[in-house]
């Protein structure tokens, strides 16, 4: 079974977590470097970016940088800011998850929030 982790350190992190226990997925709570060891993927809730940033540099949870945004770094990834537009294209839709009708009693539709 895949591990995800979700980053418990501001947002909606209790949410993320139950939607995983839904679909039948282990996830569990990263406020510390360590409980990263062993993750299949991590789960990075929106919310305030900068307070998420300023605590993720006190615990130590992102490493030294060498340039750009005062407050991203530490991952190998590409980064698109607001990639996907602004908050008018915020939607509600549900999405058909065969996994949550094994678990659900036959229904398999999972309600998804998507905001910027």
């Amino acid at each position: 079974m895949a591990v995800v982790g979700v980053l418990a350190l501001q947002g909606s992190y209790n949410e993320h977590l139950a939607a995983l226990r839904r679909i039948g997925v282990r996830g569990v709570e990263v406020r510390k470097p360590e409980q990263l060891l062993g993750l299949d993927s991590l789960i990075i809730p929106g919310g305030e970016s900068t307070t998420m940033a300023k605590l993720a540099n006190y615990h130590n949870l992102v490493g030294q940088k060498t340039g750009g945004q005062e407050l991203v770094g530490g991952l190998d990834c590409t980064v698109h800011r607001n990639f996907f537009g602004s908050q008018l294209q915020s939607f509600e839709t549900e999405l058909s998850v065969p996994k949550l009708a094994e678990k659900e009693g036959g229904n398999d539709t999972c309600h998804l929030l998507y905001w910027k």
